[in-house]
Parts: structure tokens; sequence; C-alpha cells
């Protein structure tokens, strides 16, 4: 994380005695851009147990977060009216027996089966015969397609 020291800081060395730290003579000028990341280490002041706030910088040294301004992040608009699209993340429906894709290719399998026995020209028993296993194959063409669905992300513009 990038920051930015908005009072003269001294550099905290540790003291393993007294568990606290103490500050040394090395100065960070006001108006430095540092980086690192924020610590929390526990402690003691006064004898008590304390938590440090700190902010340790990748130059190992540390300072007192209240002497730092965490930098802005800029965001970056590309839309004509300077709005940024939402991302769009389409996750498959859970676990349903009956969805609209199931339904259509059941449908779609029945209207295959009873085409086929009327081209075929069987008779009503075997026309009922061919419409059932033409539903049962659409019904299973189509939970392996939704089974097969991925995630789906439509990125922001």
């Amino acid at each position: 994380m990038k920051a930015e020291i908005i009072e003269d800081a001294n550099v905290l060395i540790p003291n393993k005695e007294h568990e606290n730290f103490t500050e040394s003579k090395d100065v960070l000028r006001k108006g430095t851009v540092v980086v690192g990341e924020e610590k929390l280490i526990k402690g003691k002041r006064r004898g008590e147990n304390f938590t440090y706030r700190l902010f340790l910088t990748n130059n190992k040294q540390l300072i007192y977060l209240k002497k730092i301004k965490p930098m802005e992040v800029t965001e970056v608009t590309l839309g004509a009216d300077s709005s940024q699209t939402p991302t769009v993340v389409k996750v498959p429906e859970g676990k349903k027996l009956f969805t609209k894709n199931v339904i259509i290719g059941t449908l779609i399998g029945a209207t295959a089966g009873f085409g086929f026995s009327k081209y075929k020209k069987y008779d009503k028993k075997k026309m009922a015969i061919a419409t059932v296993i033409g539903a049962v194959v659409g019904f299973g063409v189509a939970k392996v397609y939704e089974k097969r669905k991925m995630v789906t992300i439509k990125t922001s513009k």
C-alpha cells in the first residue's frame, strides 16, 4: 500500500526488554511517499498490555500509523457519460429438476419422436412409445447441457 507521510515521523526501534518501541534519530520527512503495510503489534505501554498500530515500510522501517495518510486510488471511467457499466456474473442455477432448457429439450425430443413415428407410419401404440423415448432422450440431452453450463462473466466497459 502506498502512503504519504503527513508530518515528520521518527523511525521506531523495538525495545525487547520493555516490549515497546523507542524513537530513533532517523526521520522520514513530511510529504515523503512510502510503500509498505499496516501492522498491529502487541506489546506493553506503561506496564499494561497494548496494541501498537504501526506502518512497516519496504525498507523495514517502523513508524506510527497516525503519521501517514493512505494514498487514494483513482478510478478511471471510460464511458461517454463518465460512468462504468457493471460487471455481470451469471452463475448456473442450483439443483433443479425442471429448468427452462430441460423443458424445451424434453418437448423437442418428444416432437422428434412423434415426427419419426409419423414418418415410419407406426400404429398408435408404437407412436406413443416413440414419443416417450424421444422425450426421454431430449430430457437426457438437456440435463447434460445444463450440467456443462459454465459461469459466464460479462466484464464492465
